[in-house]
């Protein structure tokens, strides 16, 4: 038994002292490789992406305002038909047409005259056909339209305006020159003069 014993005790001793000469065993290292999942990866914006959806986010489609989206479709055709107006007018003005002239204008036009009391439609109407007689002056007249500027179904511009008026007989003419500015208003998809201040003077030439 006690030689048992001393072998037992010494192989023990023997085991302990080779393990120490090996060394402790070497730790787990955690797996570095990616854990795959069913689940579909979430997807990569790329910068332009996150750029657009910015853009949409501050401008959505139905609400960007009209400098972010370029011009109004329906500007230029406004204003080619206010320009049209203007040139009516002013045919209609020298061949004496006062029906053409009254339907250029609103029921509730007002003009602005310096030194005059305000005109509505009907004193401008018993004006001009008070000298839509024979012995009426000869007119000509010239509009620069300087600026047009539409907001929905009200417009605005102003103008560098000369007028000449020669009595009959050949007398000399009355010039007049200096700016008008004109609020105008559409109606039933047709643009009328609404509202009109005429700053002309008398010139000695035009």
């Amino acid at each position: 038994m006690k030689e048992v014993l001393t072998k037992s005790f010494w192989d023990g001793v023997k085991k302990t002292y080779d393990e120490a000469l090996a060394g402790p065993p070497p730790a787990k290292v955690p797996s570095t490789a990616p854990v795959e999942d069913d689940s579909d990866p979430a997807p990569r914006l790329e910068s332009s992406d996150l750029v657009e959806e910015a853009s949409q986010e501050s401008f959505p489609a139905s609400d960007s305002p009209a400098w972010a989206m370029g011009n109004e479709p329906h500007a230029s055709i406004d204003e080619q038909e206010i320009r049209q107006l203007v040139s009516t007018w002013i045919a209609a003005t020298k061949a004496g047409d006062v029906d053409k002239i009254l339907s250029l204008m609103t029921d509730d036009v007002v003009f602005l005259l310096p030194g005059q009391p305000v005109m509505h439609k009907a004193d401008f109407a018993a004006a001009a056909w008070a000298q839509s007689n024979q012995d009426a002056p000869q007119l000509d007249a010239a509009s620069e339209i300087q600026e047009i500027q539409i907001l929905g179904d009200w417009a605005f511009m102003w103008t560098k305006l000369t007028v000449a008026l020669t009595p009959p007989g050949g007398a000399q003419a009355h010039k007049r020159a200096g700016h008008t500015l004109t609020i105008l208003k559409k109606q039933s998809g047709k643009w009328l003069f609404a509202r009109d201040a005429n700053l002309l003077v008398p010139v000695a030439d035009i």
